[in-house]
């Protein structure tokens, strides 16, 4: 199975675009218009999002159908569960990351003894809404994006009308992909990663505390990880431009070390 992919620019250094739970990769177009002068992006539905066929949520599995879809290293850049399976992908297939980003996401989603993260009761009231009510879901899920940033409501009507303009996944996508959430833990795969990585995150992230930010500076400490003002779950809409500028230096930096 290949997932569906929009390629901007047919040349240039390519960047895999993976989106977070519920979405599409259509959210990344105000970004890669920004970067297309320089790099070619490739934008990927996850399996049953967007224009993406329903496919396996089981860890080989989607690696594997990411690799016959993307077949040529790449920097890959994944949005909170899209982080997640990037970074799985770059454990399987590290020579075909030649950098790993992520937005938004906790490499350990679900609160642990050790670790800060989503309530396990939240992400049980997640997966009963999936399958039962699902518009109730997107609604919640929706609201948190950009809980307690600047214009709220605006951006909460602007992702509604997202949402509403792509298909609608079924329930076992929806179920099968917050159960990554549940059981991934990218800790380990983290530190063993030999790519440089860049690990970017909102400071006022509902879905991911605050305190993520300072256990994974500890966990890296010879990566780069930033938090940006003022932002929720998506620092890329909420800056866009220091986002974009953000990538662009940590992308010349990369380039720089290797000549």
């Amino acid at each position: 199975m290949l997932l569906h992919k929009t390629v901007i620019n047919e040349t240039g250094i390519p960047i895999v675009w993976l989106h977070g739970f519920g979405f599409s990769g259509r959210i990344w177009q105000p970004v890669i218009k920004q970067l297309s002068a320089r790099y070619q992006s490739i934008v990927l539905d996850l399996p049953g999002f967007g224009r993406s066929p329903s496919g396996s949520y089981m860890v080989e599995a989607l690696t594997e159908t990411l690799r016959q879809t993307i077949d040529h290293p790449a920097i890959w850049v994944g949005w909170s569960l899209g982080g997640l399976i990037a970074s799985a992908f770059a454990q399987r297939y590290p020579q075909q990351v030649k950098q790993l980003i992520t937005v938004s996401c906790n490499p350990r989603f679900v609160q642990q003894v050790d670790w800060p993260g989503v309530e396990p009761a939240q992400l049980d009231q997640f997966c009963q809404w999936a399958r039962t009510q699902p518009a109730q879901l997107f609604k919640q899920f929706v609201r948190l994006q950009c809980l307690g940033e600047p214009e709220q409501r605006i951006k909460i009507r602007g992702l509604t009308e997202f949402i509403q303009q792509q298909p609608f996944p079924e329930s076992t996508t929806l179920l099968d992909s917050l159960q990554w959430l549940a059981d991934y833990d990218a800790r380990t795969v983290w530190q063993q990663l030999s790519m440089a990585q860049l690990h970017i995150f909102g400071d006022i992230d509902p879905l991911v505390p605050s305190a993520v930010v300072d256990e994974v500076q500890h966990l890296l400490p010879q990566q780069t990880v930033v938090r940006f003002a003022q932002c929720a779950h998506q620092p890329f809409s909420a800056n866009p431009s220091t986002f974009i500028q953000l990538i662009q230096e940590f992308m010349n930096a990369c380039d720089d070390s290797i000549h």
